[in-house]
């Protein structure tokens, strides 16, 4: 259609920003300087629904012949930015009732146009379209080919619409666009016949790229869900333009993404920063994650953020009365200084920034990543770069591009818990991480969304952008593992230091949590190599996507870390452009003397010799003297935030040892102990696999279930605390701990013990499984764990009594929207049950993980995909019926699938 040209009234445009603490204005306006370019020098001020300190204040602002273009749009939502925070400021300093103001939001984006006015209809009107007058409200009416654009079944119900000032105007405010809308529909609905299509458009099953016989092709995520036929309208192989050209293209604007744009723009290279969002911090700010979990080092581009929030702190505050003591500990920001703020650096190192702009594919040269497609209000459009850095967070970009990539951890696809994070009051974040989410599939995403508005009760708000903590993993030549951790595993290549406590919040899938070893903040070394994505080339992954699996991700995920990964990212960037190879082929000793000089990692890496060790008999034997078996294995958790261990964990270094090696020693010191000692000995030998340990385990776990009750939780777990449900932070009790070690003895002795928590398994009611004391999701997961690992009918008994409770039968969910998380925790208890019963050799586990295939929860349905697929080695998509047929024609030769090994070190 095209659009014409902005008219005056089209260039009034506002934002409006909230404030708490505020002393009681006597006016609904505050006058302000010219230089703040606010429309007619005034702010409007409207009293909030709070009390006499809550307060709104509306900054107008005009912008002269506005442009609608990508570039233009995003000047404009730049400069009202710093128009707003200008007035915040003046206010903060200069108007008396806002010497204690606290500014909790602002608006989301610009409040105004976006679009132009449509050209009027080719050749006056070529679709034949019936002319007539629409009836709004009163005696407001408007003409139908307003809307109307040149094809019949195309109308147009928004700023882009043909109308006078007056009628523009109603149709921006929430009462005319429903009024708009529902008038237009009821024209449209009574002149059905002559506007509609006769046929649907023609849909194929799979998506052809729109370039593949070109040079450059573009790769894309094939559906929302791996398994699942979706219908897709089939169009004429197509261009897009190239709108940008850049030397580093970061994609994301988040913690590591401003970061990254930061450092490659001060390099002097031609730096585009694309975000999703009008704005900079993702979750640091659009999430509400306002604080830096722990006290790190906080050197390097974070120590440089911190002071740079220091300047914005002197006049847009970070403290509340309500929660200033909550926040001490930490170091925090206030949410709309921190976009400030990156903002502002952004623009001093001269990126440019794109804001509102999805990526929804990777432009490729063969193996080369080549820039990226995004999709923004005005179009689709390609970016090119010479090095693209992907700090999406979720590795949007690399996956795209063809990368290897798991989502969650790599046993079941199971993420961390995501949160909408909550406002009880203006500024009081309530970070209420509890469910799942996969990111990657549309539909689950706005379910997520939906669950998290209909969660926590009657809260301020919300924040605008789900918090995820884990989402894909993108595969490097190196996967960081929770063991690499423990054992203080150093790398030639190491790029940066994280430091913290392994923060699990979630469902757990390594071994050294089953055996109730909780790790202690510690400093773990990041090799180049995470960053650097298998199998593609000219690409950097910062930010939580790195190469790690999922325990090794909930220790190395902070926002400090990732702003400086981020910032490091930039550097390897500039570095590859400078010396003109890619980035995988970068001298890293160069790379490193300029991180050492940052502080981010210690000199001795530039000279030091890394020789792996293997321990002899005598120093095993040591190791086994210093157990210290009276202190439990997860008090190692229980450590400061701003203490890190730095010494070997006698337990973690027999464990790790060659188990040819460590077995004997083990077994001879076992024979020579008893009580708690002894326990602790067969834990390890349980780690090594050794079912020697099977007799010590089950005498204690017979002892402790002797009683008419499982056994409790019976010790506080640090960052396990409040109303946290399980699973999350290994809190469970010893006894649970106890049966995930003899399941890793694949010893028959599990069957009577499945038997005996079965018996035992009685929840009283729902509530049982959000008390993290009694722990019933552990003592499931433990019994169903070792049933997997053995491998046997005789185990079938015992699962399937724990699924005849009625909490934990037919808990798949095929619509509606869940607000209660426990339930989704419920549904994965069944889908271990259903994985636990076909490896013993049950088709009803089969049927179970089947029955979860369509499940709403896609993580739940990635879940029961993945393990019908690992456990029959065959794939039928997400197809019930051909998996169901496949299931009835094995019935009678069905046999048990031991689980081989544990797949998340």
């Amino acid at each position: 259609m095209g659009f014409k040209k902005a008219r005056p009234e089209m260039s009034s445009f506002g934002r409006t920003l909230e404030f708490t603490q505020i002393d009681p204005l006597k006016t609904d306006y505050i006058d302000v300087p010219e230089s703040l370019k606010i429309k007619g020098n005034r702010v409007l001020v409207q009293r909030g629904y709070i009390g006499d300190q809550h307060y709104y204040v509306d900054c107008p602002m005009e912008f002269p012949d506005p442009s609608f273009d990508t570039e233009g749009t995003v000047k404009r939502e730049v400069e009202a930015w710093e128009r707003s925070i200008g007035v915040a400021k003046y206010l903060y300093e200069q108007v008396p009732e806002f010497k204690n103001a606290f500014l909790t939001a602002s608006s989301y984006q610009l409040r105004g146009f976006y679009t132009g006015q449509m050209n009027e209809l080719t050749g006056g009107n070529p679709a034949n379209i019936p002319e007539a007058e629409i009836s709004l409200t009163g005696s407001r009416k408007v003409r139908n080919v307003s809307f109307a654009t040149n094809y019949s079944n195309l109308w147009c119900v928004n700023e882009a619409a043909r109308l006078e000032k007056s009628a523009v105007e109603f149709l921006m405010s929430p009462q005319g666009a429903c009024a708009m809308g529902t008038a237009c529909s009821k024209w449209l609905m009574s002149e059905w016949d002559h506007l509609a299509n006769k046929e649907f458009c023609e849909t194929v099953k799979k998506a052809v790229s729109p370039n593949a016989t070109s040079r450059l092709t573009v790769g894309e995520q094939e559906s929302p869900q791996r398994g699942r036929v979706y219908e897709q309208v089939k169009t004429d192989r197509r261009s897009f333009p190239i709108i940008e050209q850049a030397d580093i293209l970061v994609i994301g604007g988040g913690s590591s993404g401003a970061t990254a744009a930061i450092a490659a723009a001060e390099s002097g290279k031609k730096t585009i920063v694309v975000d999703m969002n009008p704005g900079f911090g993702g979750t640091g700010t659009f999430s509400g994650v306002q604080d830096y979990w722990g006290k790190g080092t906080y050197k390097g581009f974070v120590a440089r953020h911190i002071k740079n929030m220091d300047e914005v702190h002197k006049y847009i505050p970070n403290y509340t009365k309500d929660y200033l003591s909550w926040w001490e500990p930490y170091v925090t920001w206030n949410v709309q200084a921190k976009m400030y703020m990156l903002l502002r650096e952004v623009k001093k190192a001269g990126a440019k920034v794109m804001w509102n702009c999805v990526a929804i594919g990777t432009i490729m040269a063969g193996k080369k990543v080549r820039g990226v497609v995004v999709s923004t209000p005005q179009g689709v459009y390609g970016i090119l770069s010479k090095v693209v850095i992907d700090a999406t967070g979720d590795g949007d970009i690399a996956g795209f591009a063809g990368a290897d990539f798991v989502y969650g951890s790599a046993r079941d696809h199971v993420p961390m818990w995501y949160a909408l994070c909550k406002l009880a009051t203006p500024g009081i974040t309530i970070t209420s991480f509890q469910s799942t989410v996969d990111i990657t599939n549309i539909h689950d995403y706005t379910r997520s969304v939906m669950v998290g508005m209909r969660s926590g009760g009657k809260l301020h708000d919300h924040y605008s952008y789900l918090g995820t903590r884990e989402t894909r993993h993108v595969y490097g030549d190196v996967v960081l593992t929770l063991t690499d951790h423990l054992t203080f595993r150093k790398w030639a290549d190491v790029i940066n230091i994280s430091s913290g406590n392994c923060d699990m919040k979630g469902y757990h899938a390594s071994d050294w949590f089953r055996i109730g070893l909780i790790p202690p903040n510690l400093d773990i070394e990041i090799p180049y190599r995470c960053i650097v994505p298998k199998k593609i080339e000219n690409i950097l992954v910062a930010g939580k996507a790195l190469s790690a699996n999922h325990e090794s991700l909930a220790t190395v995920r902070m926002q400090h870390d990732l702003e400086n990964l981020g910032g490091i990212a930039a550097l390897a960037a500039v570095q590859a452009l400078d010396e003109g190879v890619l980035p995988r082929d970068i001298n890293l000793k160069r790379l490193q003397k300029k991180l050492v000089k940052l502080q981010l990692i210690p000199a001795e890496v530039l000279s030091r010799e890394i020789k792996p060790h293997e321990y002899s008999e005598k120093e095993l034997e040591d190791f086994i003297e210093r157990f210290e078996p009276e202190r439990s294995l997860r008090s190692y958790s229980d450590t400061a935030m701003n203490q890190i261990w730095d010494r070997p964990i006698p337990f973690v270094e027999v464990c790790t040892s060659p188990a040819e090696k460590a077995i004997p020693v083990l077994e001879k010191a076992l024979k020579n102990s008893s009580g708690k000692r002894a326990l602790r000995i067969a834990q390890a030998l349980a780690m090594v696999g050794a079912e020697s340990a099977a007799q010590t385990l089950f005498d204690e776990i017979n002892r402790q279930l002797a009683g008419n009750k499982l056994p409790v939780l019976d010790e506080d777990i640090r960052h396990a605390g409040g109303d946290r449900a399980p699973p999350g932070q290994g809190a469970m009790p010893l006894c649970a701990n106890l049966i995930y070690a003899l399941g890793m003895t694949r010893s028959g002795l599990n069957i009577p013990v499945g038997e005996k928590v079965g018996k035992l398994f009685k929840p009283k009611g729902p509530k049982d499984f959000y008390n993290k004391e009694l722990g019933l999701f552990y003592y499931v997961d433990a019994v169903c764990y070792g049933a997997e690992l053995l491998g046997s009918r005789e185990a079938i008994p015992a699962l399937k009594q724990l699924h005849n409770c009625q909490f934990l039968r037919n808990q798949s969910l095929k619509s509606g929207i869940e607000a209660e998380f426990i339930l989704e925790r419920r549904g994965l208890l069944e889908l271990n049950i259903g994985r636990a019963l076909a490896r013993s050799g049950d088709i009803d586990g089969l049927n179970i993980l089947i029955e979860y295939l369509d499940d709403m929860r896609a993580v739940l349905a990635e879940f029961a995909h993945t393990t019908l697929i690992r456990i029959t080695n065959q794939d039928f998509g997400k197809n019930k019926s051909e998996w169901t047929a496949y299931a009835n024609s094995i019935t009678g030769s069905f046999r048990p699938v031991p689980l081989a090994e544990s797949v998340d070190g």
